[in-house]
């Protein structure tokens, strides 16, 4: 049977719109396929990226919670060598106190020995002159002052000395001289101790150059013992500021 060139016509169109369609097909699924393979080594990449990125969080939280732990670590240690240096400053102290206690212990009993000396010595001389033989009785209590911390003398306080210097030069005079330093409360005690003890030399050196015998006068600083005026007030405290002299002749 014969085909009708009208039909073979519609054939030959149909085959080549089908292989047309086919051809097409085949290319868009090759496009598909290409982007599907850039897509996933996108994604591939990326996967990489965020694991990378994922690490880093990871060590830099990592680091962060060691820094927070040795934060910590060195927190407690300050706080331990706080404590430390706490307790050897209360240690310190507790030293410094005792010292302190220990010292003013020592300079009241100083002073307490040397006030037992110094009324044992009057009461010798008294009741028989120390062995000399002479009763010696107690003369007018002659005083001079001082200036804040020193102990040399003024002329004031030399004038006043140069009154009892004379009868003491005299060779055939028998006499006992007392001198007792004295000091306000301003300073350490042990401080004004010393001051009143070298009030008190000043006092038998200056009479020794006018003529008097060293080895009949005796001196003895009492420190802030026997105030005469108020230690609160700035007069007061210039009066402590004193050394007393008593001569002890023979006869009355």
């Amino acid at each position: 049977m014969l085909i009708s060139k009208q039909k073979l016509g519609v054939f030959a169109m149909s085959i080549a719109i089908s292989g047309s369609l086919l051809f097409s097909g085949c290319a868009t699924r090759g496009y598909a396929r290409r982007q599907a393979r850039d897509v996933d080594n996108k994604v591939t990449a990326l996967a990489s990226v965020v694991q990378e990125q994922g690490e880093r969080l990871d060590a830099t939280d990592a680091r962060a919670r060691q820094g927070i732990a040795d934060a910590s670590s060195a927190r407690s240690a300050a706080a331990a060598a706080q404590a430390t240096a706490n307790q050897a400053n209360a240690t310190a102290q507790a030293a410094m106190n005792a010292a302190s206690s220990a010292q003013s212990g020592a300079d009241t009993t100083l002073i307490a020995q040397r006030a037992a000396n110094l009324e044992n010595r009057v009461s010798a001389l008294e009741a028989g002159g120390g062995g000399t033989g002479n009763a010696f009785y107690p003369g007018p209590i002659t005083t001079v002052i001082f200036k804040t911390g020193r102990w040399d003398l003024s002329k004031e306080a030399q004038r006043a000395l140069d009154n009892i210097a004379v009868p003491l030069t005299d060779p055939n005079s028998a006499y006992r001289v007392e001198v007792q330093g004295y000091a306000s409360s301003e300073g350490q005690e042990m401080k004004n101790i010393n001051l009143s003890q070298q009030r008190s030399e000043s006092v038998q050196r200056y009479l020794v150059s006018k003529g008097a015998n060293v080895a009949n006068i005796n001196t003895v600083g009492l420190g802030t013992q026997n105030p005469i005026g108020d230690n609160s007030t700035k007069s007061g405290r210039q009066m402590n500021r004193r050394a007393e002299i008593r001569v002890f002749p023979t006869t009355k």
